[in-house]
């Protein structure tokens, strides 16, 4: 009995002590979670002012120890729980709205001039943009990085403005030097932010004359002629949708006036073919009346020649036979009189039928000849510049894919030159643009009179000539070129009581095995810009990779 009441008591000393010992520790880990709990409200204040109300109370609570009951905790906790399950909604709204800020802001840094590099590290900061909202210094670190590529975008289009080269820069800025390096600012019409440039014009002046209306359609001359103006002076960039609009409308215009012309040229065409088929037809069935009336007196003879026969073999005298073959013989007369009579009116019918015939056939021959005036008229017209009266850029076109083919099967020199006005926008600007057309007018007949035989020249647009010295290489072109440089420098151009003197630069490209057309032009170009460089009024040769003035 006493050995089970000590091992009752033993064991309850041990209770009592690991009792105290969990009760310790509990009080030790409710400490440890107070001041957690404490620490944690502390860091999330300043999110939200009712948020920061509750977590107060939360830590006063906390702070009472157990003098309030557990329920008052549990709710306290719950309003807290609720409380910061509506700002993870917001934040996450937040999250949504700035990521969306901040592809947008990016997609509009994303312009298709920019260089490859930076183009492809704005498709890579967008799609890392919505993970990055989602962290504090994720956020800070995009920002920056999203200024940094602001900053790159706007160096690079400011570069690009400065001294980009190719088709559009031609176009729409200023061109670069033969040598690589900055060109000078010649006679550019405008910013290229406000007007397009000279290239552009020129492109527009060339194609709107190849679509002028006749004189009397007043309403569509009244818009070639606001057009021209406008291309001329140089039109803004916001009217150039307008202006190619008109372009559009004569065009269509155009296409309008050949289809009527052509048309009606058909419609007289299938008349008088129907009339010439009618002709035909009859003559046709007069040849078979003819054939006919044929057939019928050889039947005759041959009938009465039968009867003669007859009577012959059947006659008992003479007297008798006389009269048988009397009567044969005036039947047989009889009927060559009537075909004699049918033969002379299907004659004169024919006769009077293939006379028809044959002033249709020279009406249709008259027509036809004026067709093919006309045709070559039209030809002529869409081929030769309306201002110049010299071949225009698409007769240059053709000329030089024939030269190119000819090259090539006989392996003969060829030699491109462009020739530029010098200072043809002081000339518009001072004098306005009808003497500038008067100048072209002049240098145009200038260049062709001093022209050698074996070139050919157009106006390739605006104040531009194009030249082709077929077997000439570029030092012997050159020697032409200078023929037509002093020609031009000896011209003057009268307008009103003015005087305008006028000089010309030119650049010349020799063409080499395997190049193509547009890259001696590119080199052709980039020799009369070195010319333009060292001064104007010279002529530059392209040799080798460089220009060289001659």
């Amino acid at each position: 009995m006493s050995d089970r009441h000590t091992d009752w008591k033993a064991r309850y000393l041990l209770a009592l002590e690991t009792q105290e010992r969990l009760a310790h520790e509990h009080e030790e880990r409710e400490r440890e979670l107070a001041r957690a709990v404490n620490r944690i409200s502390l860091a999330c204040e300043g999110q939200e002012q009712e948020l920061d109300g509750q977590l107060a109370g939360l830590r006063d609570f906390i702070r009472k120890g157990r003098s309030l009951p557990i329920a008052i905790l549990a709710s306290k906790i719950d309003v807290v729980d609720e409380r910061i399950r509506l700002l993870e909604e917001r934040s996450k709204y937040t999250e949504t709205a700035a990521a969306a800020a901040l592809d947008a802001l990016l997609s509009r840094l994303a312009l298709d001039e920019l260089p490859g590099g930076i183009k492809r590290r704005i498709a890579s900061l967008r799609r890392e943009a919505h993970e990055s909202v989602r962290r504090t210094e994720g956020l800070e670190q995009i920002l920056r990085a999203c200024a940094d590529l602001q900053h790159e975008v706007l160096q690079a289009v400011r570069g690009q403005a400065a001294g980009r080269s190719g088709l559009l820069q031609r176009m729409f800025g200023r061109p670069a030097s033969a040598g690589g390096g900055p060109r000078p600012d010649i006679e550019r019409d405008a910013p290229p932010t406000r007007r397009i440039g000279g290239a552009a014009r020129k492109a527009l002046d060339a194609l709107i004359d190849t679509v002028e209306p006749p004189e009397q359609d007043e309403p569509n001359r009244a818009l070639f002629e606001s057009a021209k103006a406008r291309i001329a002076r140089g039109a803004r960039l916001d009217e150039l949708v307008t202006t190619l609009d008109t372009v559009r409308a004569l065009a269509a215009a155009a296409l309008a006036r050949n289809r009527d012309e052509f048309g009606h040229f058909l419609q007289q065409l299938n008349e008088r073919l129907a009339a010439a088929g009618a002709a035909a037809s009859g003559a046709h069935a007069l040849s078979q009346q003819r054939a006919a009336a044929g057939s019928e007196l050889s039947a005759a003879i041959a009938r009465n020649i039968a009867g003669m026969r007859r009577s012959t073999d059947a006659a008992t005298d003479v007297e008798q036979l006389k009269r048988e073959a009397r009567a044969h013989i005036d039947q047989m007369a009889t009927a060559m009189t009537v075909y004699r009579t049918r033969e002379d009116r299907i004659q004169e019918e024919f006769g009077q039928r293939v006379s028809a015939l044959e002033d249709r056939v020279r009406e249709l021959e008259s027509h036809a000849r004026s067709a093919e005036v006309r045709v070559a008229e039209q030809r002529h017209i869409a081929l030769t510049d309306r201002l110049s009266q010299l071949p225009n850029r698409e007769a240059f076109e053709r000329r030089l894919t024939e030269e190119c083919e000819r090259r090539e099967r006989h392996g003969s020199a060829l030699s491109l030159a462009v020739c530029d006005i010098d200072n043809f926008k002081r000339v518009n600007d001072t004098w306005g643009h009808a003497a500038g057309d008067a100048v072209i007018a002049a240098v145009a007949a200038t260049l062709r009179d001093a022209l050698p035989a074996n070139g050919f020249i157009a106006r390739y647009g605006g104040e531009e000539f194009v030249l082709l010295l077929a077997g000439s290489s570029a030092p012997e072109g050159a020697q032409a070129l200078e023929a037509l440089r002093a020609a031009l420098e000896r011209l003057s151009v009268m307008h009103g009581d003015q005087r305008i003197a006028v000089t010309g630069s030119f650049g010349i490209a020799e063409f080499h095995a395997g190049d193509a057309p547009e890259r001696v032009f590119t080199r052709a170009d980039a020799a009369l810009y070195r010319a333009k460089s060292a001064g104007r009024n010279r002529v530059c040769i392209y040799e080798g990779d460089q220009a060289a003035l001659t």
